[in-house]
């Protein structure tokens, strides 16, 4: 059934169950729409959107730390302790941090020098306590060693991502330099035998200025690009790998019970999984069987993270190096539009117009729009419908999974 005319735009979580690397996922999700399309909630002009994270898994679309490093090792033909620069990572344990452990243990036991952005990343995850830098009366454009800036702990997470980051280093065998700095030129003095920009949506500007110190680099959308053609180690994910028997040496002195306890320890190999392989091409398959076996034209998207910037702790959401993995063609392009209703319902009331002519003019408005150059598009920016819809799902399906992987937005139009 359509939505009666009282309800404005919607989105709804659709529950798939557990998805497993190997899964027919198409077919998971078709066998969803049939009782979505029974119950008559499923009308031409719909967008569904699928989370890229259920469809790499899918996919078995991983990557281990080790295959990380034998990527980076072979990317600058790095030979026993080398010196790695990576420069602007974001601050995450689950985005970057195994990725660090990776490229530390390509150098073979050599050096890296990691610069960070302050006082905050990309993200805006603060890195440093913004009222001691305030007090310095520093500004931002100098670079400071990390052991300059008093210890500080992210406020959500709690982590000490510098402490964090020179640990992981540390417990690859190599050696960290850590500069804070919001430019490259200590890239200039650096000799470093390979330089990977970390940083998410600036990475093509930051290699830009790379360049213009005369230095190469490449970006994490360059490494497992066989694994991930489209994006390489960009949007990858922390995910548990296969249990393996831990077998450092028990220590002595212990209870027969605690050394049977340690013995039996296992640990996980830590391994990434990556963004989906070919997401607009599993898109336009669905859209094109839904279309024959339901007779509805709608639209498909395959997200990520949503563009989402959180008031409170400032942090931008968008981890992700875009908000749609793959969509049909209708969602890259189009813009969302429209008037400004609270301003046109101010205007006609002060012409003398009843509630019904405001309504009908309101429509006409809408109608007849073109481009938001006048008064009544105030306060309505264009913006791409299909990223205002990945963030629309996202917010749905949420980070921590609502078990709704799959969302069926109805009411948008370009």
């Amino acid at each position: 059934m359509t939505l009666p005319n009282y309800v404005g735009p919607a989105a709804m979580g659709i529950k798939l169950g557990v998805v497993r690397p190997g899964t027919d996922l198409m077919r998971m999700v078709l066998t969803a729409l049939h009782q979505v399309h029974a119950d008559g909630w499923l009308d031409s002009g719909d967008i569904l959107c699928i989370t890229e994270s259920v469809l790499a898994r899918s996919q078995n679309n991983y990557v281990s730390i080790e295959h990380i490093a034998e990527q980076v090792q072979a990317a600058f033909n790095l030979k026993p302790r080398s010196r790695i620069a990576v420069v602007f990572p974001i601050l995450s344990r689950n985005r970057f941090a195994p990725i660090l452990q990776a490229i530390a243990r390509a150098t073979q036991g050599g050096r890296v020098l990691l610069l960070l952005n302050y006082p905050c990343d990309e993200m805006g995850n603060p890195l440093m306590d913004q009222q001691w830098l305030h007090d310095q009366r520093w500004g931002l454009d100098k670079t400071l060693p990390a052991a300059a800036v008093p210890s500080y702990q992210h406020p959500l997470t709690g982590i000490d991502y510098i402490d964090l980051y020179r640990s992981l280093i540390s417990e690859q065998g190599a050696s960290a330099q850590i500069l804070l700095t919001n430019g490259v030129g200590a890239l200039s003095k650096a000799k470093a035998d390979g330089i990977i920009v970390a940083d998410v949506h600036r990475r093509l500007r930051t290699q830009a200025l790379i360049k213009e110190l005369g230095l190469e680099s490449i970006n994490l959308s360059e490494l497992c690009t066989e694994q991930s053609p489209e994006w390489g180690l960009l949007g990858s994910n922390l995910a548990p790998g296969e249990e393996f028997k831990v077998t450092e040496r028990i220590p002595e002195g212990l209870s027969k019970q605690m050394q049977k306890t340690l013995s039996a320890r296992v640990a996980r190999r830590v391994q990434m999984k990556l963004a989906p392989r070919d997401a607009s091409g599993w898109s336009q398959e669905l859209k094109e069987t839904v279309d024959e076996r339901f007779q509805r034209d709608i639209e498909v998207m395959v997200y990520g993270d949503g563009g989402y910037k959180d008031p409170t702790s400032g942090i931008y959401e968008l981890a992700d190096p875009t908000p749609i993995f793959g969509c049909t063609p209708a969602l890259r392009e189009g813009l969302r539009t429209g008037v400004k209703f609270k301003y046109l319902a101010d205007y006609y009331h002060l012409e003398g117009k009843s509630d019904e002519e405001i309504m009908a003019l309101v429509g006409e408005s809408k109608a007849a729009l073109s481009e938001q150059e006048d008064a009544s598009a105030e306060g309505t920016t264009p913006r791409n419908l299909g990223h205002v819809v990945a963030t629309l799902a996202d917010l749905v399906s949420g980070s921590a999974d609502a078990g709704t992987p799959l969302v069926l937005v109805k009411g948008f139009s370009g």
